[in-house]
C-alpha cells in the first residue's frame, strides 16, 4: 500500500480532518445572522428601551438554519466515532 493511496491512513485521517474543517466553517456561517439579528436586537431595545415583535419574529426566523447546520455536524461526527461512511460531499 502506497503512502498517499486513498486507503491509506494518512489519507483517511487528512479526509476527516477536511470534514470537519468544512463542517465548522458551514455551521460558523450559517450561525452569522442569528448573531447578528440577535446583536441588532439588543441594540435597539437598548435605545429605545422596547422590543418590537417584528424584531423577536426576524430574530427566531434568522435562528432556524443554525439548527439544521448544528444537526449535520453532530450526524457527521456520530458516523465518524461509528466508523460509518459519514462524508459531507460524495466523490
Amino acid at each position: 500500500m502506497s503512502f498517499f493511496s486513498m486507503d491509506s491512513p494518512l489519507m483517511r485521517f487528512l479526509n476527516r480532518m477536511a470534514d470537519l474543517i468544512v463542517l465548522n466553517l458551514l455551521s460558523i456561517l450559517f450561525a452569522i445572522p442569528a448573531l447578528i439579528s440577535g446583536y441588532l436586537t439588543l441594540a435597539i431595545y437598548g435605545e429605545t428601551g422596547q422590543l418590537p415583535l417584528v424584531y423577536l419574529l426576524i430574530t427566531a426566523l434568522l435562528s432556524f438554519p443554525v439548527g439544521a447546520s448544528l444537526t449535520a455536524l453532530h450526524t457527521v461526527l456520530i458516523k465518524m466515532v461509528k466508523n460509518e461512511e459519514g462524508y459531507i460531499v460524495k466523490g
